[in-house]
């Protein structure tokens, strides 16, 4: 299972978790477009950095925790990422 179908599956069975995981991601995107404009490391080191730190949104918010493996967060946080990557202006080099 991917991120994608993650989402999926919370849209479907648990709408108030799934509408937690989205505000958290929505208020992260305000606050994340703003360090890429003002990022002066490399691309990854700025894909590094928002996965530790969407990671870390999710974790102190303890009903998505207590809702959502840990590994299940890091693929939603994978998908978010590479959504984000698809509409980005930045040239990621692997």
């Amino acid at each position: 299972m991917d991120g994608y179908d993650i989402f999926n599956d919370l849209y479907r069975q648990s709408p108030s978790l799934y509408e937690r995981i989205v505000k958290v991601i929505n208020n992260f995107e305000e606050e994340i477009e703003i360090n890429c404009l003002t990022w002066e490391g490399t691309p990854n080191e700025l894909i590094d950095y928002i996965r530790e730190k969407l990671i870390s949104r999710f974790e102190k918010d303890s009903f998505i925790t207590d809702s959502v493996v840990h590994e299940n967060l890091i693929l939603i946080t994978r998908h978010m990422i590479s959504r984000w990557i698809a509409h980005c202006p930045m040239r990621i080099v692997s």
